[in-house]
């Protein structure tokens, strides 16, 4: 018996490798301006906002850190360094007022803010303060006067029974 030869051709491209080569880059950029747009989309404004609710969860824990330690034990210079400090590296404006509502110390970093503005409704977040269960309170409102979306927190200083005053941080939402 004879054996039997198939003869394979290869299928010649008609397309020149580099026209092949420049092809795939093109698509490959495509692709991945393709997903950093629905990245950027769906994701960043998200995460830009949880992280900015994070770092004011921690400035605050930090303030209300120092306001045990050196405001209540009489250093009060330490206390409103602190409170400088923070307010100037997260770019946050910080009141602490006392228990009647009037302001002890302010750090005003952003040009216009809720907690500063003449306008402004410290005496309804105070209220707000005292009402939730945990004496915490954070969300966000719309400035008036700028248009943006600002994240505002606030807490008791000092026990639910007396407290000894409280302390608002206010950040802007809306850079990216």
């Amino acid at each position: 018996m004879k054996p039997i030869k198939k003869r394979i051709t290869r299928a010649e491209s008609k397309l020149p490798l580099k026209f092949k080569i420049w092809l795939y880059f093109v698509m490959f950029t495509l692709i991945v301006f393709a997903l950093l747009w629905v990245f950027q989309i769906f994701f960043l404004e998200r995460f830009y906002q949880g992280m900015t609710f994070r770092s004011a969860m921690k400035s605050m824990d930090k303030i209300v850190e120092s306001y045990k330690d050196d405001y209540q034990d009489g250093f009060k210079a330490n206390f409103y360094k602190t409170l400088s400090k923070v307010a100037v590296k997260n770019e946050q404006c910080i009141t602490v007022l006392d228990r009647f509502g009037r302001p002890v110390k302010q750090e005003h970093i952003l040009g216009r803010c809720i907690i500063h503005d003449k306008n402004n409704s410290n005496y309804a977040l105070i209220e707000k303060i005292d009402l939730s269960e945990d004496g915490l309170i954070k969300g966000t409102k719309i400035n008036e006067g700028t248009d943006k979306e600002m994240l505002i927190c606030g807490c008791r200083l000092g026990s639910a029974a007396s407290p000894q005053g409280y302390l608002l941080i206010n950040s802007t939402l809306e850079p990216v």
